[in-house]
């Protein structure tokens, strides 16, 4: 499999499909449709922003410092679409551009993803997050679903002492289960398994960088899952049940942690990203620390894809601008969430030399796999 570059689009996010063509993206707080196949750019609506946020984000390096934007969306249904902006959820019909604020987090970050449930035996359907915040005291943490009436209920909680934060929520239908990726360090890194509706929640490998991961993809032969360590040198790895006991192999060692991955048909696509170790560094010399971790083996950004079959390899570099990394955010390559059917590989370049803060596209040559 080769990348081959198809179009740029600048000072943009793409956010999610909506189908096999269409790409929902956000350029500031304006919101529009984008059509993969034909380039063509529809015009949905603008989301409400103060005059001084809405002026400072056209500046890019305080749209950065500000973490502003629209950042993440989620398809609910063909036409229906979660937004988080800023702290707040909103729901989207696309068809009659009607938009509803619906849930404001009550506290930490936006969770870093949010996941759409389905086909899993002992499940409800419906979309799930994590919350996701800096907590080093390891207060508890919950897990919500999105009920009937647009509101979140809490379907688990973490107790006391127990991990920091969650990463990503992996529905496995093929083992009927749902996997929990909690980070970050020490015992609170690690892989759980939900079963029977978040009524049981176990750990399965837990205590080591190894099994700090924030993206993962069930497979026949196992979980498949890339390393987000700052700390220790990645790689991609599986997740393996042998006479009950759950073993984690090693597949392939990769130049930083994963934080984001995407799946296009039966492929699946890692991208690594380039940050510091700010744990020994004092409040105000982490803000501008621009020394990579020691788990992060070069200063680029690297999309790496393939299959359990024919492997993964490195298919994309973009090399990390020199703003720091607290500040000014971690260099990495975001992809949008959906089902992407396209034969074209979608992201967003972040704190990156090559069109920062703008949309890559890239078109993927299937069977053509190289070093």
């Amino acid at each position: 499999m080769k990348l081959q570059h198809h179009k740029t689009i600048k000072s943009s996010v793409p956010l999610c499909f909506v189908n096999e063509t269409d790409i929902l993206i956000a350029k500031n707080n304006r919101l529009f449709i984008y059509n993969i196949d034909s380039d063509a750019e529809e015009f949905l609506l603008e989301l409400a922003s103060n005059f001084f946020l809405k002026n400072v984000s056209k500046i890019k390096i305080l749209f950065r410092l500000l973490r502003l934007g629209v950042r993440y969306a989620i398809p609910i249904t063909n036409q229906n679409v979660l937004i988080v902006f800023n702290y707040d959820f909103y729901e989207m019909e696309i068809k009659s551009r009607k938009i509803q604020k619906t849930f404001t987090l009550p506290r930490g970050n936006r969770p870093l993803n949010v996941v759409a449930i389905k086909n899993v035996k002992g499940f409800d359907e419906g979309l799930y997050f994590g919350e996701y915040f800096g907590n080093m005291r390891r207060l508890p943490v919950n897990i919500y679903r999105r009920n009937s009436k647009r509101g979140w209920d809490i379907v688990f909680t973490f107790q006391a002492g127990t991990i920091e934060h969650v990463h990503n929520i992996i529905p496995d239908s093929i083992n009927s289960c749902v996997w929990v990726l909690v980070g970050d360090f020490d015992n609170a890194a690690g892989i759980w398994k939900a079963t029977d509706n978040f009524n049981k929640v176990t750990p399965v490998v837990v205590g080591k960088q190894e099994y700090r991961a924030c993206v993962a993809y069930p497979t026949k032969n196992g979980l498949v899952y890339a390393t987000d360590s700052q700390l220790e040198k990645n790689s991609i790895r599986i997740l393996k049940e042998k006479n009950g006991v759950w073993d984690s192999e090693f597949i392939k060692e990769i130049n930083g942690p994963v934080i984001y991955g995407c799946k296009v048909k039966d492929d699946i696509f890692f991208s690594t990203s380039v940050e510091g170790d700010s744990r020994s560094k004092g409040p105000i010399k982490k803000l501008i620390d621009k020394t990579p971790g020691s788990g992060i083996l070069s200063n680029n950004s690297v999309v790496i894809g393939g299959n359990l079959a024919e492997g993964f390899h490195v298919l994309y570099e973009n090399r990390k601008d020199g703003w720091p990394f607290i500040l000014f955010q971690f260099g990495a390559m975001i992809f949008p969430t959906g089902n992407n059917n396209s034969n074209r590989l979608v992201l967003y370049n972040i704190a990156l030399r090559n069109n920062d803060l703008g949309t890559s596209i890239f078109n993927l040559k299937n069977n053509e796999y190289g070093n």
